[in-house]
């Protein structure tokens, strides 16, 4: 079978959070800038946390009349609902949507639509807003609790704004994320999207591990906030 030359990179890990200013509010505490609100357009809304080649998305469901049947939004409504929250699901960077969707298909991965491409406004700094659009490829999740899927940015360079990346703790780089909730199911699904194996999965840009909920930030200063039951550690660079 035909792989991808090389595992997939992290391209957001999303921390499903029953309140989302209440997350947004400790993260800030802890000295990162947090953007300000974004709405999707299928019920769910996000604040992020930018960072070197990768980010945090928060994601909490805002308007529950616009969740469909199925899809992103539903798996974030349906885990809160269950009492799940934290790093649930992941999304690896794609520069092909289309292909990846091919490429899945081939390691028996059901995804029920063709890629699905949408739009949100990006808040910047200072209050004005720029228009954002992606292009995913969510499989079936079915009974798991945490997922996998791809996302191809095609406004890449307003996602990752300059304006956005200053941390007043010197936050850089997503080293590690520890997720307590996958198991086997979950990590079978990690490997074939992502063509790694794991876990731990050792992707160009970070390290996915199983245990206790946790993400770990290279930053300028040692700190410590909690968010839906996960640990955000900074911690110094590595000499």
């Amino acid at each position: 079978m035909e792989r991808h030359p090389q595992p997939l990179a992290l391209d957001h890990v999303v921390v499903a959070v029953p309140d989302l200013d209440a997350a947004a509010a400790e993260l800030e505490r802890a000295g990162f800038y947090v953007t300000a609100r974004s709405d999707h357009p299928f019920g769910t809304s996000n604040r992020l946390v930018m960072l070197d080649g990768t980010y945090v998305e928060l994601v909490a469901v805002t308007r529950p009349e616009s969740v469909p049947e199925s899809g992103f939004a539903r798996f974030i409504q349906d885990s809160l609902a269950a009492g799940r929250a934290g790093p649930l699901l992941f999304a690896f960077r794609s520069d092909d949507a289309s292909a990846d969707l091919e490429r899945m298909a081939r390691h028996g991965i059901r995804v029920p639509t063709e890629p699905l491409v949408f739009g949100r406004d990006s808040v910047r700094r200072d209050g004005s807003t720029r228009p954002v659009e992606f292009s995913v490829v969510v499989p079936d999740f079915g009974d798991l609790a945490v997922g996998s899927f791809v996302c191809q940015h095609l406004t890449l360079d307003e996602v990752w704004h300059p304006d956005l990346l200053d941390h007043a703790n010197g936050a850089r780089r997503l080293t590690e994320v520890y997720s307590d909730a996958a198991g086997s199911g979950e990590w079978d699904l990690m490997a074939k999207v992502t063509e790694a194996e794991g876990p731990p999965f050792r992707l160009p840009n970070t390290t996915i591990h199983a245990g206790s909920s946790r993400l770990v930030i290279e930053a300028d200063r040692e700190t410590r906030a909690e968010i839906a039951g996960t640990s955000v550690d900074l911690v110094p660079a590595a000499v």
